[in-house]
């Protein structure tokens, strides 16, 4: 079906994504406002697939409840391969997407993004979550910095990451705080990647802007519901796209709906 409006938000995140990566991104609204639609939309038929890399992490797809949740939701884990170093295997898996590019095209438009895979050796090399959580960082600052490399810009979106408030490191401390100092890293200090994250929970939001520093460190979009008069043209979108027009709504009717 075709995207119908946000023309003025998706002009608004395509003109963060052409310019340097400088700052987190909220894009937040009431919940069934089209936050996600808006930005797999961006992703799939708005973005030049011959400058980025898109990652969409859904952490809707995965019960978080544990550090072991949060990495199966981030990440694609490589069992097949041996390779435990880092640097040899990002630049196979960078070299795999630049070579791949009908598969990626189709991964991007099926999934919205590119599968964010990652050796399992990786993940075994520590058993404390503190020194794992640090070898993930290390691997996407390494997959980043070998995308740049080449002359693209990876994009990561992180879809409801208010899922992740309540998970903590080795029981105490927050991953939350720990995770957006990296995000701040990859952004504000090394403008590495685009980094969107989207959420309805605006008390999630405002608990991390306090609780992880971000003052100066991120802006907010707004997706909010449409006004009455959006609303109706909708309306009328959905009878001419679903329907094929075979059922007409006065306007009464379209005022009930």
């Amino acid at each position: 079906m075709k995207f119908f409006n946000r023309e003025k938000e998706i002009k608004e995140i395509l003109s963060v994504i052409e310019s340097e990566p400088q700052l987190i991104y909220f894009i937040y609204g009431p919940i069934n406002s089209g936050k996600t639609a808006l930005i797999r939309e961006i992703i799939r038929n708005r973005l030049d697939k011959s400058k980025y890399i898109p990652f969409l992490i859904d952490f809707r797809q995965v019960s978080v409840g544990s550090f072991e949740d949060f990495i199966e939701a981030m990440f694609e884990v490589d069992y097949t391969t041996k390779i435990d170093d880092i640097k040899k295997y990002v630049k196979d898996f960078i070299n795999w997407i630049l070579e791949n590019t009908d598969t990626v095209s189709k991964l991007i438009s099926m999934y919205s993004g590119v599968p964010l895979q990652i050796p399992a050796p990786v993940l075994k090399l520590e058993e404390k979550e503190e020194r794992r959580i640090k070898n993930i960082y290390r691997y996407l600052k390494e997959l980043f910095i070998g995308i740049r490399e080449k002359g693209k810009v990876p994009i990561l979106v992180l879809d409801e990451l208010q899922m992740l408030k309540d998970i903590s490191l080795n029981g105490n401390r927050p991953l939350l705080k720990s995770f957006f100092q990296f995000l701040v890293a990859l952004t504000k200090v090394e403008h590495l990647a685009h980094v969107f994250c989207v959420s309805s929970d605006s008390l999630f939001i405002e608990h991390v802007y306090s609780a992880t520093d971000l003052e100066g460190r991120a802006r907010y979009i707004l997706v909010d519901d449409f006004e009455k008069k959006e609303a109706l043209e909708f309306i009328d979108f959905l009878v001419k796209e679903l329907l094929k027009g075979k059922i007409v709504l006065n306007s009464k009717e379209k005022e009930k709906i």
